[in-house]
């Protein structure tokens, strides 16, 4: 008999359908009846009005089916491409995400360090405003962890202000992720100025977001005014399939099956 050993990766995506694809029948924020059709629909229209539901459970179940396997891969190939090269010798690391919601950064880079020699103790800090994210933070991050022998991680969820006080210098690799298309000018450097911060001398800064031109070009532009740090790399616009295989009946989900993101790799001096 011939044993078929899937990847952590994928185990993880067949659990998160296996768990996630029995949805409310009732949506609570909007107090109406829902069925999987009308969920998807607000959850892609949302994020065109710019007011995604994350407070609703339904709303986080059908993100974790749509986007997770995407963010989780492209995240994990910039991290193969710029920055493993770098870190996967040490035995002990540290990293906070800001926007890091059901934990795509903490996968990621288990994801990596996994295929890297010698053991890894990670200290991850997951900072998101949406409290109810721990809980599948957590489990997904544990559930990850089983299953790659050579990684143990302490994983950590704050709900607080990403511009407020923190012990500044002592992470290896800061994700921002997703959240300066969210906000001003003005918040965007502040955050940007945090995340240099929270980094160790010659820490990493991983900014991933959307593809506008305009965004792209003010969050360049962003980079270049923050002192004390240096790019590394950057990419407009980064594309390729996930790799990753869905299960034949979530196609009514319409799961986003290619990556797709602008990126900035920068290094603190």
């Amino acid at each position: 008999m011939i044993t078929i050993r899937f990847p952590p990766m994928q185990k993880l995506i067949d659990y998160v359908f296996k768990n996630c694809c029995k949805l409310e029948d009732f949506c609570e924020a909007d107090v109406v009846d829902v069925n999987v059709a009308t969920c998807v629909k607000c959850h892609r229209d949302s994020y065109f009005r710019g007011t995604p539901k994350y407070e609703c459970h339904n709303f986080r179940r059908v993100y974790l089916i749509r986007y997770l396997a995407t963010q989780v891969k492209q995240t994990s190939d910039l991290i193969r491409e710029h920055i493993l090269s770098d870190i996967k010798s040490r035995a002990k690391l540290s990293a906070v995400s800001f926007g890091g919601g059901p934990g795509v950064e903490a996968l990621a880079l288990m994801d990596q360090l996994r295929t890297a020699r010698g053991s890894h103790n990670i200290t991850f800090d997951n900072i998101d405003h949406e409290a109810s994210w721990e809980p599948i933070y957590q489990d997904l991050v544990q559930r990850f962890a089983e299953w790659v022998k050579n990684i143990k991680i302490n994983s950590r969820f704050f709900q607080i202000d990403i511009t407020s006080d923190i012990t500044a210098g002592q992470y290896d690799v800061v994700f921002v992720s997703w959240i300066l298309s969210e906000m001003n000018n003005k918040e965007r450097s502040g955050v940007l100025t945090k995340a240099r911060d929270l980094a160790r001398s010659e820490g990493y800064i991983l900014i991933t977001d959307r593809l506008e031109t305009d965004l792209v070009e003010k969050i360049s532009s962003l980079t270049r005014q923050v002192e004390g740090w240096n790019l590394i790399h950057h990419n407009p616009k980064w594309e390729k399939n996930c790799g990753l295989d869905f299960p034949p009946d979530s196609g009514i989900f319409e799961p986003k099956y290619n990556c797709s993101t602008a990126y900035w790799v920068l290094k603190k001096a």
